[in-house]
């Protein structure tokens, strides 16, 4: 927690969160991705590995599962608790080459814990435009928001994009339990 915190006041804009996740809101957004059935998982932003660790422990044997986490010392965090979780020190707009590295060309299930609210319009659309394109026809995208912040306008604007882009795009109950409570949007091509 501490280690968050630091990491928090640090990069605000990148962290985008004053706590972990809870492990509720891991459940519900690994359990929204389907992960049985993907071939293929990629998560972004995984801060300190919590969504990590439930994707790992609900993935088929099968599965190639890596995480892109531009924070360094959220990638030794991981390293150190997940040892068994691939994790990349980059921006998760280099997507496809970790997806090429991996020999996949596309993701079945793309997992997102990136602080949408913190970006910028352009960014949230080109991060949101690359998952999009990263994405195999019957991909799953999961993501979180935090309820309070649905409200602002970078919240509604992440709303809309979301909508503009994916087919489907459903809202899940509120994991009060969170700090703050948080949601999850699922989304499909």
């Amino acid at each position: 927690m501490l280690n968050f915190l630091k990491e928090t006041f640090r990069s605000p804009k990148s962290t985008g969160a004053v706590a972990e996740s809870s492990k509720g809101l891991a459940k519900l957004v690994t359990d929204e991705a389907d992960l049985g059935a993907a071939r293929c998982i990629v998560e972004l932003g995984p801060g300190t590995g919590v969504f990590s660790k439930e994707i790992l422990n609900k993935k088929n044997k099968t599965s190639v599962f890596f995480a892109i986490e531009l924070n360094e010392a959220f990638v030794k965090i991981i390293n150190r608790h997940l040892p068994h979780c691939t994790v990349y020190n980059d921006t998760c707009e280099n997507i496809d080459k970790y997806l090429r590295l991996n020999n996949f060309d596309k993701a079945d299930r793309i997992v997102s814990g990136l602080p949408w609210t913190a970006f910028e319009k352009e960014l949230q659309k080109r991060l949101i435009s690359k998952i999009q394109k990263s994405m195999v026809k019957e991909g799953i995208f999961v993501t979180f928001s935090y309820f309070p912040l649905t409200y602002l306008p970078a919240g509604r604007r992440f709303r809309r994009l979301l909508l503009e882009t994916f087919k489907t795009v459903k809202t899940t109950k509120i994991v009060w339990l969170n700090l703050p409570p948080a949601f999850a949007y699922v989304c499909s091509n």
